[in-house]
């Protein structure tokens, strides 16, 4: 599984009805892995 599959099918599901508008993963050096369509990069 891709980091990117991880992002669209775990972290931005509905669990319970909540769930996240945006999410990312970031590396220890600040690169992105993977991201929502809509995470705010600063």
């Amino acid at each position: 599984m891709s980091w990117q599959a991880y992002v669209d099918d775990h972290l931005l599901c509905e669990i319970e009805g909540n769930h996240l508008s945006s999410a990312a993963i970031i590396g220890h050096d600040g690169s992105v892995w993977a991201q929502s369509a809509n995470f705010p990069q600063v």
